[in-house]
């Protein structure tokens, strides 16, 4: 406000009009926020592979390899296969293909539990993947939700090409359900 006297003529009184005030604290407000998403968006990420490459830690400031997991949800897996318990293997290929289902292509749950679209499954008994279709016309994509308790493993498989190739999906071979 000091500054706003110098460069802008006063009124004889001597006041700020209040549509100023409220207009730089409205700017003040949204710089804020703006760095804040910044903020959020890119030193989850960027901070902790700065001092990777730079040889200072290897930390990433979560406690447990999940929450860097779920911390990392957008970048971008391509697959995904949940090991339960009792052996039976579920797994959604080509996330990329349910961008824009009601709930993203997958959901981590912080709890350790995960909700999937499941492309192929494997039972206990069965040595071959069989495939299950996921998205019904009328009913649109169905997910499972795997609670913690039930799962044994979760795999996540991410692709090597950039994230603009990734859009198209990766393509499909002989052998994309292979138990790994």
């Amino acid at each position: 406000m000091i500054l706003y006297g110098r460069h802008f003529p006063v009124p004889a009184g001597g006041e700020i009009q209040l549509s100023v005030v409220y207009s730089i604290s409205l700017l003040g407000i949204i710089a804020a926020l703006l760095s804040a998403a910044a903020w959020r968006k890119f030193n989850n990420r960027a901070l902790p592979w700065i001092l990777r490459k730079l040889r200072i830690s290897s930390a990433d400031r979560n406690r447990a390899a999940w929450e860097s997991v779920i911390a990392n949800e957008d970048s971008g897996p391509s697959s995904i296969t949940v090991v339960k318990k009792d052996g039976a293997k579920l797994m959604s290929e080509r996330l990329a293909d349910f961008e824009n289902a009601p709930f993203g292509p997958a959901i981590l749950g912080s709890d350790g539990s995960v909700a999937i679209y499941v492309t192929h499954f494997k039972n206990v008994d069965n040595e071959d993947w069989e495939s299950n279709e996921v998205d019904y016309e009328d009913w649109g994509p169905e997910i499972t939700v795997v609670p913690a308790s039930e799962i044994s493993e979760i795999r996540i498989r991410h692709s090597r090409r950039p994230a603009i190739l990734r859009m198209w999906g990766r393509k499909k071979t002989d052998n994309s359900a292979n138990d790994t």
